[in-house]
């Protein structure tokens, strides 16, 4: 798996799953390119996007597609047909923990009273979560 840029915003974008009212589905390319073409559209934020062939499901997929390609968020979704050919977007937004960490701190040593080591531990704290962000306009 590549590992992801560091000065960029690496973006994973998969075709929409699609589903019309009589119930066929099918991948809906033209969501997937709209959205990148409007992120790719503000120059100065430094992102990079990359549109992936086949629709994503779930949360399981996107993390697994995303961790394939090596970026940090994964956009899927589905858009649904209505009646009267209104259709109806949920865009699932996925943080992925691939560069997690903000902060690592140094070994702790604890030692006896006689001073001896104990325990030697050190840790590392992310504000990322794998929760993903769940969008219907």
């Amino acid at each position: 798996m590549p590992k992801p840029q560091e000065d960029v915003l690496v973006v994973a974008i998969s075709p929409f799953y699609y589903l019309d009212e009589s119930g066929k589905s099918g991948s809906d390319i033209n969501t997937r390119d709209d959205l990148a073409e409007k992120l790719l559209a503000e120059k100065n934020l430094g992102i990079k996007v990359i549109k992936l062939d086949s629709p994503i499901y779930d949360a399981d997929g996107a993390k697994s597609q995303g961790k394939k390609v090596g970026s940090h968020l994964v956009i899927y979704g589905e858009t649904k047909s209505k009646i009267g050919k209104r259709g109806e977007v949920e865009y699932h937004i996925l943080p992925l923990s691939i560069l997690e960490t903000i902060m690592i701190m140094p070994y702790l040593d604890v030692e006896n009273e006689e001073k001896n080591l104990l325990l030697s531990q050190g840790a590392s704290f992310s504000m990322v979560t794998e929760t993903q962000l769940l969008l219907t306009p």
